[in-house]
């Protein structure tokens, strides 16, 4: 099984940062950076084999896909080239990718 190397932007970390500090308790945070890290193994494992995005055209020709948590309403947009998976952007579900990724 082929396992990709993953590298977060300072955006996007940026981005969770702001999602955990939204959260008013500690049980919310622990559970959100839980599934932040089940995604991320998730993602070294499945980033290839994984749709382009859909319902942006301008993000599919730039080579994004879309992997949604499980458990939260957050989803990360990544780039895959060769071995190396490189999560630009995570946003809420209710975000707009296109604004999302100026």
């Amino acid at each position: 099984m082929k396992i990709y190397r993953i590298a977060f932007a300072p955006d996007a970390e940026d981005d969770f940062d702001q999602y955990l500090a939204w959260l008013d308790d500690d049980d919310a945070v622990a559970s959100a950076l839980r599934d932040f890290n089940e995604t991320r193994m998730r993602l070294g494992k499945i980033a290839g084999s994984l749709t382009m995005v859909y319902g942006s055209e301008k993000l599919r020709q730039r080579g994004y896909h879309r992997l949604n948590f499980r458990r939260h309403p957050l989803y990360m947009l990544y780039r895959v080239e060769g071995e190396e998976v490189f999560v630009d952007a995570i946003g809420h579900e209710r975000q707009d990718m296109d604004r999302l990724m100026k």
